[in-house]
Formats: C-alpha cells, structure tokens, sequence
C-alpha cells in the first residue's frame, strides 16, 4: 500500500536545509506509538517544511499555545524525531529541526492497535490540509487552480489488483520527487505540491477478521509513505458515486 502517511518535504530556512537530513526514518513500534498525536505530526511537518522554528514559532503558525508545542517538541526529540539546532537562537528561545525528510512505516511488523493509531492521527492531519487548501482555491492563480483536483473513484478489484494500483501510483510520485530539484535551484514558478492518496476497500463491505493476529487479514502492502505540503486545490472528478 503506498500510502500512509506522512511527510517528504525538501524547504529552504535560515542557515538550514533539508538536504542537512537523513532522507527517511522507519521508526520502531515505540517511535511509532511516540508519533501519533494529530498536533505532533503538524509540528514535525512544519519543521521538515520550513527549517528550525521555536516553540513560540510554530505555537503562531499552528494556533495553539507554547506550553503545548513545548512539550511536544521534547516528545519529538525523546523519540528521535527532532533535535536542538545548536548556535541558533538566544536565552530560552530553542530552535529546533527535524533529523529526517518523511516517515515510513512497514505495516507487517506492527500491531493493529499501534497502526490504527498511526493512521488515525495521520488522517487528522492529511485533511487539515485539506481542509485549508479548499478553503483558499479560490483566491489560488488560475493555473495552480487548474492543476490540482480532489477526486474519487470506485473500482472493483481483487486484494492483488488494489495493491498493484496503489504501487503504480505510487511510483509515479516516486519518479516525481526523484526529479525534484535541490532546494534554491527551483525552475520559476515551482511551488510545494502536495499529493495525498487514500486508497481502501468501502468501509462496511467486508468481514472484519475474527482475530487481532489473523495473518489472513493483514495489510498487503510493504511500507506506507506520507507527506505533508501546500497549493492543492479542489477540482472534482468521479467516474462512480458512492451509494
């Protein structure tokens, strides 16, 4: 399955660049569990979006309070996530920046319980972004307007069918980001792109497995990838409605 989610976000800031970065985690269970809080998830990805912020920083761009973005900067670096940006800012005022450029997570080697609440906070997070880019397509020039979409389809496949589908996609955004200039060598007119994919069975229309463990049931996919961005908007397609 390609998708979970969360974030592959190359940025400029201050003296710092995301090519500083390790390119991807695969975080333990403990990481993962560590991670999933929808707030969480938004403070790493505005770091791994643009560069070392303090507390007071992201507490502006997220609406929340420094107590809260305080303690969920020191989670994030328990966890291996974050660090302190050294020689960066004065007295009480901590910059910190993310160690790595996105998330990936290997579904077959997680508990159902640790997944379910990885992609649950994942989820908030994806349609909080969403959510803000319906909001402003509007106001958006008319060829950024253009290029985006939200869409939906349904299609009837096998377990073996979805999975290839979903891989395809998959390797289109690869050879995407694989082409992705450095960071300050953008062609003219380049902005943050963000792609999401959400990709399940019709939720209600399958037997849920008897038990936790059932290997039967298992997710076929081999790892999850996310990320976080900006400039989507909000053009419709659907060949099939959901009834």
């Amino acid at each position: 399955m390609i998708p979970e989610s969360f974030t592959k976000e190359s940025l400029q800031s201050y003296l710092w660049t995301m090519s500083d970065a390790h390119p991807a985690i695969t975080p333990t269970p403990e990481q993962l569990r560590g991670i999933s809080h929808p707030l969480r998830m938004r403070i790493l990805g505005r770091l791994r979006l643009d560069g070392p912020q303090t507390a007071t920083d992201l507490a502006a761009a997220l609406g929340v309070n420094t107590g809260q973005t305080s303690y969920h900067l020191r989670q994030l670096a328990q966890y291996g996530f974050i660090a302190e940006s050294t020689g960066m800012g004065t007295g009480r005022e901590r910059y910190w920046h993310a160690l790595h450029q996105s998330t990936r997570t290997r579904s077959s080697t997680l508990d159902p319980d640790t997944s379910a609440a990885f992609r649950q906070a994942a989820v908030v997070n994806q349609l909080q972004w969403v959510q803000a880019a319906v909001q402003e397509h509007a106001e958006l020039p008319a060829p950024w307007r253009e290029a985006g979409t939200n869409s939906d389809w349904w299609i009837r496949l096998t377990p073996e069918q979805a999975h290839e589908l979903v891989a395809r996609i998959g390797a289109v955004v690869d050879e995407a980001l694989a082409a992705e200039p450095p960071a300050g060598q953008e062609p003219d007119g380049a902005e943050l792109f963000m792609v999401q994919l959400h990709a399940f069975p019709r939720p209600g229309g399958l037997a849920h497995r008897d038990e936790p463990g059932d290997k039967s049931d298992a997710d076929p996919s081999d790892e999850a990838r996310s990320a976080t961005g900006t400039h989507q908007s909000s053009t419709h397609r659907s060949d099939r409605e959901p009834s």
